[in-house]
């Protein structure tokens, strides 16, 4: 991108061509869709887990980004930020409209609630985290962050970005918190 080489940060490019959007600039639309579309694309296949259905959401979100322009406030939110919980929010009512649409069968509202505990245990084990381990997790599921790319936004060792992810999956998966092990 041409003003990250100037100097810019990438979310002040990205503020720019929202803000250019927001005049009717349709050239700074589809420079943020070449600067952000693999990420947003991304995100909705790891929460829709189908191809057609995350190419609507992606659709869809830089439709409404388009639209939203004018009242998009970057300095309360970041344009990254934004477009994340735009493409969450749209892959989740996407996956609740598939669920509604699906006759209910024997068995799953014990699958339902088993589901729940499960979310209430995984909800309880990353809380137990550091703050550190729940950050590289954020980059690493909610961004899609690679570990070398964790290591290079964090300014963290690359070793020490895998040690600690490593280490924040096993507690997660064995449930354990941080003071039994005197963290």
């Amino acid at each position: 991108m041409e003003s990250e080489s100037r100097g810019g940060s990438l979310e002040e490019t990205l503020a720019g061509y929202v803000a250019r959007m927001a005049k009717g600039d349709q050239g700074a639309l589809s420079s943020l869709y070449d600067a952000t579309v693999g990420q947003v694309y991304t995100l909705a296949l790891r929460i829709l887990e189908n191809i057609p259905e995350a190419e609507e959401v992606t659709a869809d979100l830089y439709f409404t980004a388009w639209h939203s322009a004018p009242t998009h406030d970057a300095k309360r939110e970041g344009v990254q930020t934004w477009l994340m919980r735009l493409c969450r929010t749209r892959a989740l009512e996407l996956l609740n409209r598939r669920a509604q649409d699906l006759p209910a069968q024997p068995g799953e509202l014990q699958d339902l609630y088993a589901a729940l505990q499960e979310g209430s245990r995984l909800r309880e084990s990353v809380a137990r985290l550091s703050p550190l381990q729940r950050q590289l997790l954020a980059l690493a599921l909610f961004r899609g962050y690679s570990s070398p790319e964790i290591s290079a936004f964090t300014a963290i060792p690359l070793e020490s970005v895998d040690i600690q992810l490593v280490d924040a999956l096993h507690r997660i998966h064995t449930g354990k918190a941080d003071d039994e092990d005197g963290k």
